[in-house]
């Protein structure tokens, strides 16, 4: 039930947002002048999500059996504890490749899309030249501004 999905879905977030800021502290080690480009969003987001399904797995599976009440006799904990000893330690990888097949375009995606949002939000629109905008600092396009994105014509 409900304590189940609990259960699971408080590690996934704090393993993906862990992941993420430090692939992103990372990579902007390496390359610093990347620091707010999509490459170094996309490959944070990519990483958060390939770690976040291998660690989150094993609870996925006891979630839904716990909901499901296949071979969950008596909790969560006791559930993979069944699985264990019953189905052995592959049992804690079943569906992890369609799991990690689906989460990499829906972490990268969100990584790019959180990024822009925030950059987006801390720029005010009147202090915004349309040479140094933040669609241009987060994406590395010259020339767009939040004027541009009003649908307004940006002057030459």
């Amino acid at each position: 039930g409900m304590g189940a999905h609990l259960v699971a879905f408080v590690p996934q977030a704090a393993v993906w947002w862990g992941i993420y800021e430090q692939s992103k502290k990372f990579l902007v080690k390496r390359v610093p002048e990347s620091a707010n480009g999509v490459p170094v969003h996309l490959a944070s987001g990519i990483s958060a999500g390939v770690v976040n399904a291998i660690v989150s797995n094993p609870l996925d599976i006891m979630k839904v059996r716990v909901q499901c009440q296949i071979g969950a006799d008596g909790g969560a904990f006791r559930t993979i504890a069944n699985m264990l000893r019953t189905e052995g330690l592959a049992s804690l990888g079943k569906g992890l490749a369609p799991k990690i097949w689906m989460a990499v375009p829906v972490s990268a995606l969100s990584s790019v899309s959180y990024e822009m949002i925030m950059t987006l939000s801390r720029t005010s629109p009147v202090e915004d030249p349309p040479s140094k905008g933040p669609v241009s600092s987060v994406l590395g396009v010259q020339g767009l501004g939040v004027s541009g994105l009003r649908g307004e014509r940006l002057a030459p």
